[in-house]
């Protein structure tokens, strides 16, 4: 008798604690706050979802996923919910059993490739996969695997290969291209979309709201100005949206313009820099396009939003665009008239710039002026 109950004790002590009343924490950011905690409060999402939800309902789960899309779209917000469900004791994020009162979790591995991208570290983590999980399965999650090197991606390509029965490798990128096709094609591919501006919209007025505001005509359209800034990420506009609250916080008055001017910040005007800059070389206005880079005073940041924007405004051309960035629309309302063979030769010019800013050591701002004047030279 008494050595059952001292078992019973010693099991008590090793099960995780019962969550205590939420208390929001005021250190923690809104993106995290409202971050989804299941399937059903993901937004703009719905065909990833569905897919994710289908391998519960089928009893049917892939040792390998890779969750491919835009920056903050909600690629390992999936993972992780995943993640969790595999483990729930009912398949479903019930929250009571065993597996979902742990905070963090045993068995959910959280791995930065863009850090922790050597063979070794692989290798260790490819060991570990080998393991018996606490609970139903270990599930590890890669993020930005786009970074791995060869050898690195040849040692996940064995691991996936042969994987272990019972762990789920769950495979995070922007850029799925840059993996080799026999990763890709042994995982199942989710490709997650830029999430539509009023899907952003409809979100960020509901949090607000659920932050105490009360959503007049300014606020309205300031959030849809902050929703189409956010170029279909959904971190960014929450992010943006809790700017917004801060500066509306202070108890001052503020128009739209002035809003959008205080919740935008820098973004707002390397955004407005990057029309310039393309407008220049297009009217073969030198000046223009070589002041843009001045007055940015940020080469890396105007030439990332310059190539985005030029991608659409090819896209636009040639009827291909699926997708209209913050600058684009910036940049439909000038009606500039645009040429397809010159968007294409600054594309070009761009990247390579980029590459020798990566090479050499002189100012970044001036390599970019340099190179465009030189395009417009060359048109003019």
């Amino acid at each position: 008798m008494t050595r059952e109950k001292t078992t019973r004790k010693a099991s008590t002590k090793a099960a995780p604690s019962k969550k205590k009343a939420s208390v929001v924490d005021k250190s923690v950011t809104l993106a995290n706050q409202y971050r989804p905690k299941k399937f059903s409060e993901v937004f703009g999402q719905d065909a990833a979802v569905a897919a994710l939800e289908g391998c519960f309902k089928k009893d049917r789960i892939p040792s390998a996923i890779l969750i491919s899309g835009h920056y903050g779209c909600g690629k390992t917000t999936l993972a992780n919910i995943f993640a969790r469900q595999v483990n729930c004791e009912k398949g479903t994020l019930c929250g009571k059993c065993f597996s979902c009162q742990f905070g963090k979790h045993p068995d959910i591995v959280f791995y930065d490739a863009a850090i922790n991208g050597k063979i070794d570290e692989v290798r260790s983590l490819v060991a570990g996969s080998r393991n018996a999980p606490a609970t139903r399965k270990r599930v590890i999650i890669c993020d930005e695997v786009h970074m791995w090197r060869d050898a690195s991606e040849k040692a996940m390509l064995v691991a996936l290969e042969n994987p272990a029965p019972n762990t789920v490798w769950i495979l995070c990128t922007t850029n799925p291209e840059k993996l080799a096709k026999p990763l890709v094609s042994r995982c199942m591919h989710i490709s997650l979309r830029p999430i539509p501006q009023d899907i952003l919209e409809t979100r960020l007025v509901e949090i607000a709201e659920k932050e105490g505001l009360k959503v007049d005509k300014v606020h309205r359209k300031t959030i849809t100005e902050v929703a189409a800034m956010s170029d279909g990420s959904m971190r960014e506009a929450v992010s943006k949206l809790e700017m917004m609250l801060l500066v509306l916080a202070s108890g001052k008055k503020f128009s739209v313009e002035s809003l959008v001017e205080a919740v935008g910040g820098a973004d707002a005007d390397i955004d407005n820099k990057a029309c310039d800059l393309i407008e220049g070389v297009l009217t073969l206005d030198s000046t223009k396009a070589i002041t843009a880079v001045r007055a940015a005073n940020n080469a890396r940041m105007l030439l990332n939003r310059s190539r985005w924007l030029i991608d659409f405004l090819i896209g636009q051309k040639t009827k291909t665009a699926k997708f209209t960035p913050y600058t684009g629309r910036l940049f439909l309302q000038r009606k500039v008239k645009t040429s397809l063979t010159l968007l294409v030769e600054l594309q070009s010019v761009l990247l390579e710039t980029e590459m020798r800013m990566n090479s050499v050591s002189i100012d970044e701002n001036v390599l970019l002026y340099s190179a465009v004047g030189k395009l417009i030279s060359e048109y003019s």
